[in-house]
């Protein structure tokens, strides 16, 4: 992952669902980003700001250096951020995501065009929309982390506004923390969608508001999950990858049939079928 760019974000990536979800996301064109503390990974956001507030109590920091990082963590959890994600993965034809996320091999992986997702942000100038792959190397996790720090004091060194610079190194450090995550999900060479979302309201100013579309929520079981949606246009998606399992491997006249009926050109939308012998 690198500090300023996301130059290392392959053409297409792919989102795993089953048949019902597959079909609604077609249908209303619409992806929903969730809020990721609700999400498989336990140690969601906590993972990397427990880091973050470890690399910031480092007793090699003295005098001023010392004096800058502990305001900066006096308004840490005030400036909270809460990410809300959209999550693909790299690999369009995976065993262990077609188990965990596709109905057991059953369901689709959705190819959308890298392009057209990063175009989006230019299209909602007063919201932060962004396109991140994940990083799982504890290593370069703190290699980030201390990127954003050492920014940090070597402006405050040279005279900067500490309440600024303050309020940029916070929202570093959790923009950073929807997009890491523990070593152990590596496998999923997940690329997540992401907006912030203030904790605390008053914490900014109404301009700085995130999110996409007005926040709503979504029911699983006893779980109320805050949600945003982005609007995807036809041309965003690229290819449809049939599971292991999908009946319509035999046979995919009805898929595209259902993507013409959608405003999709079926000509154009790359229909694959998994080659993995998973039965």
């Amino acid at each position: 992952m690198a500090t300023n760019a996301k130059s290392d974000l392959p053409a297409t990536v792919y989102h795993y669902c089953d048949a019902s979800s597959f079909r609604a996301i077609l249908k209303s064109k619409q992806l929903w980003l969730s809020d990721v503390h609700c999400m498989n990974d336990s140690t969601e956001q906590a993972w990397l700001i427990n880091m973050a507030e470890e690399l910031l109590c480092d007793p090699r920091h003295q005098g001023d250096e010392n004096k800058y990082l502990q305001a900066v963590r006096a308004n840490f959890d005030w400036m909270a951020l809460d990410p809300h994600a959209f999550c693909f993965s790299e690999n369009p034809d995976l065993l262990s995501q077609w188990r965990a996320y596709a109905d057991d091999g059953r369901g689709y992986s959705i190819g959308y065009s890298s392009s057209w997702i990063e175009s989006q942000k230019n299209l909602y100038p007063r919201h932060y929309v962004a396109l991140w792959p994940v990083e799982y190397d504890t290593n370069r996790q703190r290699e980030l982390l201390n990127h954003y720090i050492r920014k940090y004091l070597t402006r405050m060194n040279e005279g900067g506004n500490e309440r600024d610079e303050g309020m940029k190194l916070i929202l570093a450090i959790y923009g950073l923390s929807g997009a890491c995550k523990n070593p152990h999900f590596a496998e999923e060479k997940e690329i997540r969608l992401l907006i912030m979302e203030p904790r605390n309201a008053s914490a900014f100013h109404k301009n700085c508001t995130r999110g996409v579309s007005e926040r709503f929520y979504r029911n699983r079981g006893d779980q109320r999950i805050s949600c945003f949606s982005l609007a995807f246009c036809e041309d965003a998606v690229t290819s449809v990858y049939l599971g292991p399992k999908n009946d319509a491997k035999r046979d995919d006249l009805e898929l595209k049939r259902f993507l013409l009926q959608n405003g999709y050109d079926p000509n154009r939308i790359e229909i694959v079928r998994s080659d993995i012998p998973y039965a």
